[in-house]
C-alpha cells in the first residue's frame, strides 16, 4: 500500500472510531441501576446505520472507497438523513469506482455549501438508479459544483438543464466543464486529493479567486443559448471550448468584447462547422488588438457582417485582417485605427477588399520596408470608402512596390511622392504609369551612367507635389533618351534636368519636345545625330518649351525619320530666335518633307502673313500663313482661319487649342517645273499644309476641315470615323452660321453621298466598315470615303435629333476628358455612345437608340441598357 494511502487509511480508521464514539454518546442517558435481579438481561446491540451496513465500510481497502467513505462521513455530519439516503443507492452499495467516489466527493461539498443544488443533483434519475456513474456523469457533477462555488445561481441553472436527467454525454460534459472553466479558471487541471476526487484551491483560505463580472455575465449568457438548453452536440461543445478560450485571451483584457460576441445572432441561434471555423479566425484576429487597441477592437466587433452570420467567403477577410493587424502591430495608431474604421470594412468585405488586405500583408513581408508609411497613407484615401475598384487595387499595389523599391535609395523623394500622389481617383492610372517610369529612369541611370544621375533625378522639384500623367510620360521619354545617349553626352543628360522648364513642372509641350528629340536621336544618321546633339543646346530650347518649340522638334524628327538632312546645316542663330523664326522653321521642315525643290524655294525666298485674333475663351491667338511667293491682295487664308476659329470655339465651348496657328501654302517649284497638286491638304498637330487657292478649287472647305482637326485629329486617339466626321461636321455648323450652306442642304447632300459611296457598295454603317477592315482590308481601303461620310452623317443626325446644346455638350465632354488625360486615354466607341446617351432626354431614348444602331451598328459598344 502506498504511504499516502496508508496515512489516509489510518485517518479513515480514526474517523470511523470517532463516529462510533459519537454514536454511543448520542444514546439515551442511563437511569440508576436497579437492584440486581436474579437473572440479569444482556444490554441490546445498537442497530447499524445505512453507512455501517455497506459491505466495504468496515475496512476500505483502496483509495476510491476511502474517498467515498470520507464523503459520506461529511454528508452524515451535514445532513444525516440525506447521507443515509445516498448510502442506500445500489451503485454505492455494490462497490465504489473512481468516478462514483469523485461524484460522492463533489456531492458532499455541494451539500455543505449549496445544499439546494445537491438535492437537485440527487434527484437526477441517473443518480438514483442502480446503474453506475459514468465518467461523463461525474464530470458533469464536478462542473456543476465548480460553477456553484463561483455563483450559486449559475450552478443551479446548470443543474436544472433539461438534458441532464438522461445522463451526460461526452459533449455535454465537455460543455459543462468549459462553462465551469470560464467562471472558475483552472479547476479542470487542479491537483486532485485522490482518484476522481477534487478540492478547489482557495487562495485566501475560504473563497475562490475573484471572478470578473464580465466573465460571469458571459458564461451566464452562453448557458442560456437555445442550443445549450436542448442538448449539446459535438460542434456545439467545440464551439463552447472556443468561446472559453476567447474569454482567456480577450476577455481578461476587455470584458465588454466577450459580451458583444455573445450577443451575435449566429452565435445564439445554432452552431455550424462554418461558424466554428469563422470564430476561430475572428478570435485570433481580435487577439492582436489587445491590450493596446481596445478602441479598434470595439470598431471591429461592431461590423454588421460579423454580427449577422459568418459565411465561408468572409473567412479570407477575417484571416487577412488578422494578419495585417498582427504584422503592423496593434500600437500603430495611424494605420490600424484608420484601417478598421473604413466603411468598406464595416459594410462587408468584397473580393478586391480581400486582395487589398493581402497586398498589405505582402508589403510587410519584405524586410526592406523601413516603416508602415505607405499603408498608413493609403488607408486614409477617401476613394477607398465606397469600395475598391480594380484600378484602385492596382494603384495600391503599384504604390507599395514603388515605395519598397525607392525608399532605401531616395527616402525623401519616395515619401513625398506617396504623400502627394493618388489623391484624385481619376488620376490613379496616370500616377501608376509615373511610378513605373520613375523606376525605368533609375534603372537606365544606374546601368548607363553608374547612378551618377540618380541624385539629380530624385531632386526634381515637381516630384514632391504629386505625380501627374504628363510627368509620368516625360519620365518615360527621358528614360528612353538616356538609353539612346548610351552613356555618352552625360552633360546633355544632366543639362535637361537643370533647365528651368524641366524643373517647374512638365507641360504637354515639354513632354512632346522630349519625345520628338528622342525620336530625332533614334532615327538620324551619324551626321544628323551630331547636328541633333548640337540642336538641343540652342539657347531657345533652354528657358521654356512652348507649342512652337515642340512643333519644330516634331518636324525635325519626321524629316530625320525619312533620312532627310535637317535644317541645321543652315546658319540659324544660336539664340535670340523669334516666334516668326520658329514659324518659318516649321514651314521649311514641312516643305522639306514634300520635296527638296520646295524646301529650297522657301529657304531662299519666303513671306509670312500674321494676324492676332482675340477669341472669347482662348484670348489672343496668333495666326500665321507662310508661302514662298508674295501674297496676292485678295488672299483669303487669314480671313478663313479666323472665321472657322471663332465658330469652332463658340460651338465646342472650349478654348481654341492651337496658339499660334500656322498654315503653309504649298506652291509648285518654279525651278523644277513641277505641276500643281490639286486639293492637297494635311493637318499636323501644330499646323496645316494646303495647296495654294489658285490650284485648289475647294480651298475654303479644306481650310475649315483642317482647322477643325486642331480639335479633333489623330492625336486624340479617337476612331478615325469620329475624327474625320467631326472635321466634316464642325465646318457644316460654321458654314450654316456664315450663310454659306444650310444644315438642311448639307444633310441632303450627305445622304446622297452616303447612299452612293457606301450603302450601294455594301457598307451599311460604321460597324460594317469595322468588319470590312478586319476581313477585307483592301476593300475597306477602297471604301475609305465611308469613314468621312458616316462620321459626318452620324453627328449631323444627332444634332437634328438632340439639338445644338446636347450635341455640343457631348462633343465637349469627350474632348475635355481626353484633354485631361493628355490624350493618353483612348476615345472609344463606347465613350462616344455614353457621352451622347448622357445628353439624351429619356423621352428621346428610343429614337436615339434607333439612330445609333442605324448609323453605327453597335459594334464595340454595350447596348444592353433598356429604355427608361
Amino acid at each position: 500500500m502506498p504511504p499516502t494511502a496508508r496515512i489516509t487509511f489510518t485517518l479513515a480508521a480514526a474517523l470511523a472510531a470517532l463516529i462510533f464514539v459519537l454514536a454511543a454518546c448520542e444514546s439515551p442517558t442511563p437511569t440508576p441501576t436497579p437492584p440486581p435481579s436474579p437473572t440479569p438481561t444482556p444490554e441490546p446491540t445498537p442497530e447499524p446505520t445505512a453507512v455501517e451496513r455497506l459491505a466495504w465500510f468496515d475496512a476500505p481497502t483502496d483509495v476510491p472507497h476511502w474517498i467515498a467513505w470520507g464523503a459520506l462521513r461529511r454528508m452524515a455530519i451535514d445532513d444525516e438523513p440525506l447521507s443515509q439516503q445516498i448510502a442506500s443507492l445500489e451503485w454505492v452499495i455494490d462497490g465504489i469506482t473512481a468516478e462514483e467516489a469523485g461524484a460522492l466527493d463533489d456531492l458532499s461539498w455541494l451539500l455543505r455549501e449549496n445544499p439546494d443544488i445537491a438535492v437537485t443533483a440527487l434527484n437526477l434519475p441517473w443518480m438514483a438508479t442502480n446503474g453506475d456513474i459514468t465518467p461523463d456523469d461525474r464530470r458533469a457533477i464536478r462542473a456543476i459544483r465548480a460553477t456553484a462555488d463561483a455563483d450559486a445561481e449559475f450552478g443551479a441553472e446548470l443543474a436544472a438543464y433539461g438534458w441532464l436527467p438522461d445522463g451526460a454525454t461526452t459533449d455535454e460534459a465537455d460543455a459543462l466543464e468549459t462553462l465551469g472553466e470560464i467562471v472558475a479558471p483552472g479547476f479542470i487541471n487542479q491537483t486532485a486529493t485522490g482518484i476522481g476526487a477534487m478540492r478547489l484551491d482557495r487562495s485566501d483560505g475560504g473563497a475562490l479567486p475573484s471572478i470578473s463580472p464580465g466573465r460571469l455575465e458571459f458564461a451566464l449568457s452562453l448557458s442560456q443559448f437555445s442550443w445549450m438548453q436542448d442538448d449539446v452536440t459535438s460542434p456545439e461543445s467545440e464551439f463552447i471550448a472556443n468561446l472559453s478560450e476567447f474569454t482567456e485571451t480577450v476577455g481578461s483584457h476587455h470584458a465588454g468584447a466577450v459580451n458583444t460576441i455573445a450577443s451575435y445572432d449566429w452565435i445564439q441561434d445554432e452552431v455550424t462547422t462554418e461558424e466554428i471555423a469563422g470564430f476561430q479566425l475572428l478570435s485570433n484576429s481580435l487577439e492582436y488588438l489587445l491590450p493596446e487597441r481596445p478602441d479598434a477592437l470595439d470598431t471591429v466587433l461592431a461590423y454588421e457582417w460579423l454580427r449577422d452570420d459568418i459565411r465561408v467567403e468572409e473567412f479570407d477577410s477575417i484571416r487577412a485582417l488578422g494578419r495585417v493587424i498582427k504584422q503592423y502591430g496593434a500600437d500603430t495608431d495611424e494605420f490600424i485605427g484608420a484601417l478598421v474604421a473604413r466603411p468598406w470594412l464595416r459594410d462587408g468585405v468584397q473580393e478586391n477588399e480581400d486582395r487589398l488586405l493581402d497586398e498589405y500583408n505582402i508589403h510587410l513581408s519584405y524586410e526592406r520596408v523601413p516603416n508602415t508609411f505607405v499603408p498608413s497613407r493609403l488607408a486614409t484615401y477617401p476613394w477607398l470608402d465606397d469600395g475598391i475598384a480594380d484600378i484602385e487595387l492596382m494603384f495600391i499595389d503599384s504604390a507599395m512596390n514603388f515605395y519598397r523599391e525607392f525608399s532605401p535609395i531616395a527616402p525623401e523623394t519616395a515619401n513625398a511622392i506617396i504623400q502627394n500622389s493618388g489623391l484624385d481617383p481619376d488620376s490613379l492610372e496616370d500616377v501608376m504609369y509615373a511610378f513605373w517610369n520613375f523606376r525605368r529612369v533609375f534603372d537606365v541611370s544606374d546601368s548607363v551612367y553608374d547612378g551618377d544621375l540618380t541624385s539629380d533625378i530624385a531632386r526634381l522639384p515637381w516630384l514632391f507635389d504629386g505625380l501627374e500623367g504628363v510627368e509620368g510620360w516625360w519620365l518615360y521619354e527621358y528614360a528612353w533618351l538616356l538609353r539612346e545617349l548610351d552613356g555618352e553626352n552625360e552633360e546633355l543628360a544632366r543639362s535637361l534636368l537643370a533647365r528651368p522648364w524641366a524643373r517647374d513642372g512638365i507641360s504637354a509641350h515639354e513632354r512632346e519636345w522630349t519625345h520628338q528629340y528622342r525620336r530625332l536621336l533614334e532615327e538620324t544618321n551619324e551626321k544628323n545625330r551630331e547636328d541633333a546633339l548640337k540642336f538641343a543646346d540652342l539657347a531657345w530650347f533652354q528657358e521654356q518649351i512652348g507649342f512652337l518649340a515642340a512643333g519644330v522638334m516634331g518636324r525635325l524628327a519626321s524629316a530625320a525619320f525619312h533620312n532627310e538632312s535637317v535644317v541645321l546645316e543652315e546658319d540659324w542663330p544660336a539664340d535670340g530666335i523669334s516666334e516668326s523664326d520658329l514659324v518659318l522653321l516649321i514651314a521649311l521642315l514641312d516643305a522639306q518633307a514634300r520635296s527638296e525643290h520646295q524646301y529650297r524655294d522657301l529657304l531662299e525666298q519666303n513671306h509670312i502673313a500674321q494676324r492676332t485674333v482675340t477669341l472669347p475663351l482662348a484670348g489672343d491667338v496668333e495666326l500665321y500663313v507662310v508661302r514662298h511667293t508674295e501674297f496676292p491682295d485678295d488672299d483669303p487664308t487669314l480671313n478663313l482661319m479666323e472665321q472657322i476659329m471663332v465658330q469652332l470655339e463658340e460651338f465646342i465651348g472650349v478654348p481654341y487649342p492651337r496658339n499660334p496657328s500656322i498654315t503653309l501654302i504649298i506652291e509648285p517649284s518654279t525651278r523644277a517645273g513641277e505641276t500643281p497638286q490639286f486639293g492637297v491638304a494635311y493637318a499636323h498637330l501644330s499646323h496645316v499644309l494646303i495647296s495654294a487657292p489658285r490650284h485648289n478649287p475647294g480651298f475654303h472647305l479644306a481650310i475649315f476641315h483642317e482647322m477643325s482637326h486642331m480639335y479633333w485629329g489623330g492625336y486624340t486617339r479617337a476612331p478615325v470615323w469620329w475624327n474625320e466626321g467631326a472635321a466634316g461636321f464642325l465646318p457644316d455648323i460654321a458654314r450654316d452660321a456664315l450663310g454659306h450652306e444650310t444644315l438642311e442642304e448639307r444633310h441632303n447632300q450627305l445622304l446622297w453621298d452616303t447612299r452612293n459611296d457606301c450603302w450601294h457598295r455594301g457598307v451599311a454603317n460604321i460597324s460594317e466598315y469595322y468588319h470590312l477592315q478586319e476581313t477585307q482590308p483592301l476593300v475597306a481601303q477602297d471604301r475609305g470615303v465611308c469613314v468621312y461620310a458616316f462620321g459626318e452623317l452620324f453627328l449631323m443626325e444627332m444634332y437634328l435629333l438632340l439639338g445644338r446644346d446636347a450635341t455640343s455638350a457631348a462633343m465637349r465632354q469627350l474632348y475635355l476628358d481626353a484633354q485631361d488625360s493628355h490624350w493618353f486615354d483612348e476615345v472609344t466607341d463606347q465613350r462616344i455612345y455614353d457621352a451622347f446617351r448622357a445628353n439624351t432626354p429619356d423621352e428621346k431614348f428610343d429614337d436615339f437608340r434607333k439612330l445609333f444602331l442605324r448609323l453605327h451598328g453597335g459594334s464595340r459598344v454595350d447596348l444592353s441598357e433598356s429604355a427608361p
